[in-house]
């Protein structure tokens, strides 16, 4: 219960890491308005979605590689951010479906796609943006649900 404990604190210490430069669509620092929003979404599950959740986007443009995460954490969570992670030259359909095979993916990535399309969030952003996400949205839940 410890280690696992710790898993999620280094999990965030990481994240906190990878984005510390980074900001979101609306200009606030990216950890804060978007990772720490869908970790919130999933705190009540285990310590492993958890990790996940704040890990999500670390491979995504944010400076941190599969190997420093495969030092800190179990394969299984590691395997999560992978499938979480897009891919060079893949469809939508290809990356949702990746996602659903892994459950501690699929469950980090409907709590995701909750964040991105919160109504509240949703106003700060153009119709252009507003309209994609909305999509997205749709196309992602046919494949995750």
């Amino acid at each position: 219960m410890i280690q696992a404990a710790v898993d999620v604190l280094r999990a965030a210490e990481v994240a906190r890491a990878c984005h510390r430069w980074q900001t979101d669509v609306t200009g606030r620092p990216y950890f804060d308005a978007h990772v720490v929003e869908v970790h919130r979404r999933v705190a009540r599950e285990s310590t492993a979605v958890q990790a996940v959740a704040l890990l999500h986007d670390a491979l995504t443009g944010a400076g941190c590689t599969e190997d420093e995460l495969g030092r800190d954490f179990p394969a299984h969570v590691v395997d999560a951010v992978l499938a979480l992670t897009p891919r060079s030259g893949e469809t939508p359909a290809q990356y949702y479906e990746r996602v659903r095979a892994d459950p501690l993916a699929r469950q980090v990535k409907l709590a995701d796609l909750e964040v991105l399309t919160d109504p509240a969030r949703l106003t700060e952003l153009d119709e252009a943006a507003r309209a994609r996400l909305t999509e997205e949205h749709r196309a992602a839940l046919a494949v995750l649900s």
